[in-house]
């Protein structure tokens, strides 16, 4: 994901829908080895919101890594879960930068 981010942004990751709708754990840890600030992670209905990052001046590539979710089974007749969008958020509105699949 390589995202401009302002520090109000908020990064949102969608799970698919084989994930429970609050991911089976309400308390989700995130961390990133590219962004600075004080990460904090929560969930509604499968979408992963992640805030207290600061300023991305320059487009870079994000590494997130989220912990605590559980993994579904998967579909027998697919062999997979499904596919994840992510994208920047600006003031709960409106999407900067989406990536779907």
């Amino acid at each position: 994901f390589d995202a401009l981010l302002s520090h109000l942004d908020s990064i949102i990751i969608e799970f698919p829908r084989a994930f429970d709708r609050d991911l089976g754990n309400q308390d989700l840890d995130c961390s990133s080895t590219t962004l600075e600030g004080i990460l904090s992670c929560s969930v509604d209905n499968r979408k992963v919101s992640i805030t207290g990052h600061s300023l991305v001046p320059e487009p870079k590539n994000v590494t997130l890594t989220i912990y605590g979710f559980i993994i579904p089974n998967a579909d027998k007749q697919e062999g997979m879960t499904g596919s994840f969008n992510i994208g920047a958020l600006r003031f709960s509105k409106q999407y900067v930068n989406y990536k779907a699949n």
